[in-house]
């Protein structure tokens, strides 16, 4: 590598050239821009449609939570509808069913039975005596 000296080669006068006393004036001149400069000011009553038309969505938004939020109201079941679905859907036998049921249940159920005396006779007689004694 050749040494090299700035000496040596020739300084190039092609390029910019800054007016005299440039840098001289420079913080004065920047001072006077910046004190000429005004700062604009938005005033708060241009922004009102803005403003309406926020407050206005805001209330259409208030007015459509409860129909987004509204859920059908469902009726409770009566005593037949789950009644059929215990003897129809489920796998549950009648034993099973009764083995779940306590004596403050079988208290509180509200129903008329009323067997003939032939109705009892059958079932009696279809059933094993001793299955009913146990």
């Amino acid at each position: 590598m050749k040494n090299f000296k700035l000496d040596d080669h020739p300084k190039i006068t092609d390029g910019f050239k800054v007016p005299e006393g440039y840098f001289d004036q420079l913080p004065e001149s920047v001072l006077e821009r910046i004190n000429q400069v005004e700062v604009s000011v938005i005033p708060l009553y241009k922004r009102t449609k803005f403003l309406w038309t926020a407050a206005a969505a805001l209330i259409v938004a208030a007015l459509m939570i409860p129909f987004l939020n509204h859920t059908p109201q469902s009726v409770p079941p009566d005593h037949v509808a789950i009644e059929n679905y215990l003897v129809y859907q489920s796998n549950f036998s009648e034993d099973e069913i009764a083995g779940l049921l306590d004596d403050h249940d079988v208290e509180n159920m509200d129903a008329d039975i009323r067997l003939e005396d032939k109705t009892i006779e059958v079932l009696l007689s279809d059933s094993d005596i001793e299955n009913l004694i146990n």
